[in-house]
């Protein structure tokens, strides 16, 4: 009895605690990395973009309401963290212009219609750039992200923006 107490049950033990492991680091359905909060950081917002592959990515965005917070954009910033941005919410549809002038770090931009569907995406605007990009049609909202993420994620054309704002939410 004092082997069955002493050596078994904790090899026993062990060796569930060791097929656990096994299991969480071996199934691509558990995800290893934290998940982002479910509160956004103070002043920001949460934003969804449902893939048309059926993920739904998180992002935490900070909104540019007014002209004077439109026109400053991400302007001045050394630095922009995975999957936060700026979302710029107007109150009708119109082509859209964008530039480069002061924005430090490259960016996607991403032009939005009413309904929250990606109409087109800019990617990795040059830093400093005073060329206009243009949303090439009417939308009602830009979101600019980090440089490169549109590709690294998947984010396309036809993909959904989830946000009240669009009568959806995330």
């Amino acid at each position: 009895m004092k082997f069955l107490k002493d050596y078994f049950l904790p090899l026993l033990m062990l060796c569930g605690f060791a097929a656990l492991i096994f299991l969480v680091v071996s199934n691509p359905n558990v995800p290893l990395t934290k998940p982002p909060p479910v509160a956004p950081p103070e002043g920001q917002e949460r934003v969804g973009i449902k893939l048309q592959d059926g993920r739904t990515l998180a992002y935490f965005v900070e909104l540019a309401l007014t002209p004077e917070e439109q026109g400053k954009g991400l302007m001045d910033r050394e630095h922009l963290a995975d999957q936060s941005g700026m979302l710029f919410l107007f109150t009708g549809d119109a082509e859209r212009n964008f530039w480069m002038k002061n924005t430090l770090i490259p960016l996607d931009i991403i032009f939005i219609e009413a309904d929250g569907r990606i109409h087109s995406i800019y990617p990795m605007a040059t830093p400093l750039d005073e060329t206009l990009i243009s949303s090439n049609g009417p939308v009602r909202a830009v979101l600019e992200v980090k440089g490169g993420q549109a590709d690294q994620y998947g984010i396309q054309p036809g993909d959904i923006i989830l946000n009240p704002f669009f009568g959806n939410t995330p």
